[in-house]
């Protein structure tokens, strides 16, 4: 029976010096219109064995569709001698202009609680963010975000670790 994890991510990618979920159009006095090119969040994930785990953890790096990078690691945060099932695994996402981290507490094969959200996201206003462990096998750290400047458009960005067992 292998324990793993999986990271997946749906974070936010910065394009033509702006970020929302769609192309928008803006409006000044004279009716004059400028479009911004802007990118969705795409959403990508890596399995990790959590048998296998280097002392150091292990990192794997995906590649979306649009060339986005984003950088997957978990780390055993308690004894490394203790049962996988058991214990507390740091968990880091990055890409080019964000990194996330956050712990996530197991036992028996099911995540008891998650915990120390920290995160440095570039370009974008946060507006909230979150933690939480939304069922024994899965904890998400949300994010909402919108435009630096104006404040007109809003949408989220996430990071979510899910146990599962095969």
């Amino acid at each position: 029976l292998k324990k793993k994890i999986i990271l997946s991510s749906a974070m936010l990618s910065m394009l033509s010096g702006a970020i929302a979920p769609s192309t928008v159009a803006f409006a000044d006095d004279n009716d004059q219109y400028s479009v911004s090119a802007i990118q969705k969040p795409s959403s990508v994930s890596a399995e990790f064995d959590l048998s296998n785990l280097s002392l150091n953890g292990d990192t794997k790096t995906i590649v979306d569709d649009q060339g986005n990078v984003t950088n997957f690691k978990v780390e055993t945060a308690s004894n490394p001698l203790l049962r996988i099932s058991n214990g507390s695994h740091k968990v880091s996402a990055w890409g080019l202009n964000w990194h996330v981290t956050f712990y996530i507490n197991v036992k028996n094969n099911k995540i008891t609680s998650a915990n120390n959200l920290n995160y440095t996201i570039i370009g974008i206003a946060i507006k909230s963010s979150s933690l939480k462990v939304e069922n024994s096998k899965r904890a998400t750290a949300h994010f909402e975000a919108t435009t630096p400047i104006w404040d007109v458009l809003s949408w989220t960005g996430w990071v979510r670790a899910t146990i599962n067992s095969s």
